[in-house]
């Protein structure tokens, strides 16, 4: 089983819950990756699939005899099984309890109606339920847009939720479950595509810029056009390797929104074997939002970095000698989010290749 340690803050580009203070002390999780997928998997199909989704979070306080089927089987009878998804947890600490992740279709129903009403009080009616709480978002109060439920079509807001919802992924508290109750359970998936974060909706993409392409980005910036001209330009040193891409809207007939380029070199020395990588400029037209893990072409950067970096590294562990520590150094131009995000991205090729780096190069 695959484990992602706490102290990890991103998964996939996505924020996650990795400790909780709770009466002044600290509580570290440790995240069950199937699970978080399946987390993710959820909200992603809710997105997609329902014209209007909300999720909320409910905690069902049971007894030993409680019976699981009951549950969705009831909530299912009240909305209709086409118009739900969920996925829970059961743990226990002094009593047995559910964290229960519900997604409704709200598009014929007022969303508050719904989960404080109609939700809460189907689960509390139901035998063997001691009771049930709908838990508030997390510091709701700031700036929040509703106290209970998330708007899954947003995108602050689906981040917002798979940051909160991460949590039911925790293997924490889970060790006094007896073993006649499913740990974790989601409802089943219609489609397998919705494993891939992005889901199928995603209209920007990355498209790899072309020698023969025109040297102008746009028609009515000259400060601009200087700029990618300069880029387009800039030559490559020597035993460096330079790759240049221009971000694509789909939705307006392919129209270019942005460029970016990065490139990557390796100093070599007996013991030592120091892979730098370097984002070479990036430029994103401002109504597509600033660049952070809250923007939509956060996730298409990162996944298109790391399936590069992945590359790369590939090519590095083949070239790797015995004893040989692997060092990175990155340069994004004190640009903190691109510093970020070009760790995070190396952190995870590196996993995947089993490759160990030492410490970055100061």
């Amino acid at each position: 089983m695959l484990y992602i340690e706490y102290q990890k803050r991103y998964y996939d580009g996505f924020k996650v819950v990795s400790s909780l203070k709770q009466n002044k002390k600290d509580f570290k999780y440790t995240l069950n990756e199937r699970h978080l997928k399946k987390i993710i998997a959820v909200l992603n199909e809710g997105k997609h699939e329902f014209l209007q989704p909300r999720v909320a979070h409910f905690t069902v306080f049971i007894n030993d005899a409680f019976d699981f089927k009951t549950l969705s089987a009831r909530l299912k009878r009240v909305f209709g099984s086409e118009n739900l998804l969920f996925a829970y947890s059961v743990e226990k600490k002094v009593k047995f309890h559910i964290h229960l992740m519900l997604v409704l279709e709200t598009k014929n129903l007022n969303p508050d109606t719904a989960f404080y009403y109609l939700a809460l009080r189907t689960i509390l009616a139901l035998k063997n339920v001691e009771g049930c709480d709908l838990n508030p978002r997390l510091d709701w109060e700031k700036n929040k847009p509703a106290k209970y439920f998330h708007d899954l079509k947003n995108a602050d807001e689906f981040r917002d939720a798979v940051e909160r919802f991460s949590y039911f992924a925790k293997e924490n508290d889970k060790n006094k479950v007896v073993a006649i109750y499913k740990k974790f359970a989601t409802s089943n998936l219609k489609h397998e595509k919705y494993y891939a974060i992005l889901g199928t909706k995603n209209m920007i993409k990355i498209k790899q810029i072309h020698k023969n392409e025109k040297l102008q980005f746009c028609d009515d910036n000259t400060a601009l056009n200087k700029r990618y001209l300069n880029f387009r330009k800039t030559m490559n040193v020597e035993d460096e390797t330079k790759l240049m891409f221009h971000f694509i809207n789909t939705s307006e007939n392919n129209k270019t929104i942005g460029f970016f380029g990065y490139s990557y070199s390796a100093d070599i020395y007996s013991e030592l074997y120091i892979l730098t990588i370097s984002i070479d400029d990036l430029y994103i037209d401002p109504s597509y939002s600033k660049l952070g893990v809250y923007s939509d072409y956060f996730s298409v950067l990162f996944f298109h970095l790391r399936d590069e970096i992945r590359n790369v590294l590939g090519q590095v562990k083949s070239e790797l000698k015995d004893q040989q520590k692997l060092m990175f150094n990155s340069v994004a131009y004190e640009n903190p989010a691109l510093e970020e995000l070009l760790s995070l991205v190396v952190s995870s090729a590196a996993e995947e290749h089993s490759l160990t780096i030492t410490k970055p190069v100061m």
